[in-house]
């Protein structure tokens, strides 16, 4: 318990979480450009994180990952291009509520499903490991 709550208070720090922001933005780009996956913007930006700090190299490089994924639906979604792989689904319900004039909740529903999916792929793993770690 004490090395999650030491992980928590490194996490919130100031300089990790302008990282953080700073990869979302560079993620966003990258995920919103059809051709351009997450994995390539990690492979791209991974040589401008060695000479940052471990914990603020890994919070752009996870802020890329996250925002890519989610900003690949909005291509998806807009204009019938996936900007990710695995936004190739949302080309097919969301276009088809673009063109039913139902933007706004297509878009929406990416972000909040978006959320979830993000939040449970890192809860869940988390979760599992800190019980297993435990059990020995």
């Amino acid at each position: 318990m004490e090395l999650l709550t030491q992980t928590f208070l490194t996490i919130f720090t100031t300089d990790v979480f302008f990282y953080c922001i700073l990869g979302v933005v560079a993620g966003m780009v990258i995920g919103t450009l059809p051709g351009l996956s997450a994995t390539m913007g990690i492979a791209i930006l991974t040589p401008l994180t060695f000479w940052l700090e471990p914990a603020q190299g890994m919070a752009v490089l996870l802020g890329i990952y996250n925002s890519a994924i989610w900003a690949g639906g909005i291509s998806a979604i807009l204009i019938n291009t996936p900007g990710t792989p695995a936004s190739i689904a949302q080309t097919f319900d969301g276009y088809y509520m673009v063109s039913q004039g139902k933007v706004k909740k297509a878009l929406n529903m990416n972000t909040i499903y978006s959320v979830i999916g993000g939040l449970m792929g890192t809860v869940v793993p988390v979760s599992y490991t800190h019980l297993r770690a435990h059990e020995t």
